[in-house]
């Protein structure tokens, strides 16, 4: 049993620091090349899924928490849009009625100096990196870490 857990111990140590050292070199490579910053977060995700899957323990902890069953009614869909729409709203209401934002927010927002406005940057934001956030925090991080301390230190 002991062997086991150091074995788990082990792999779990070795993805983790892939995962660190994958996005240290994502996050430099996007520094190097400026085109290359609006896609970090999709070279995020085609490396992280690979990496995550590969490794036998993360694939056990992963795996049974994808359903997509949920998508076979129309009730999410609806919820997707909501979720979507009314943070857009509040935002273009703020910024074109100058309230709930600071004055220098609006002004970088409207002229385009916030990194994150164009289409690539809103579709990182709503939905690449939800996924691999959940995925490794709630799935892989937080499974791993039950198993070897306390749901109140784990959480």
């Amino acid at each position: 049993m002991a062997g086991g857990r150091s074995k788990i111990k082990t792999k779990s140590i070795l993805y983790v620091l892939t995962l660190i050292i994958t996005g240290y070199l994502i996050n430099n490579l996007s520094k190097i090349n400026t085109n290359l910053s609006d896609f970090e977060t999709v070279f995020w995700l085609i490396t992280f899924l690979p990496i995550t899957f590969s490794i036998g323990v993360t694939r056990q902890i992963v795996m049974p928490l994808i359903n997509f069953s949920v998508m076979k009614k129309r009730s999410p869909y609806f919820y997707i849009l909501v979720c979507l729409i009314v943070p857009y709203m509040i935002l273009m209401l703020s910024v074109q009625y100058e309230i709930l934002l600071d004055k220098g927010l609006i002004f970088y927002y409207s002229n385009g100096l916030i990194e994150g406005k164009t289409s690539i940057g809103l579709f990182n934001a709503v939905l690449l990196t939800p996924i691999w956030e959940e995925l490794f925090f709630r799935g892989v991080l937080l499974f791993t870490l039950l198993k070897f301390i306390k749901p109140i230190w784990a959480i």
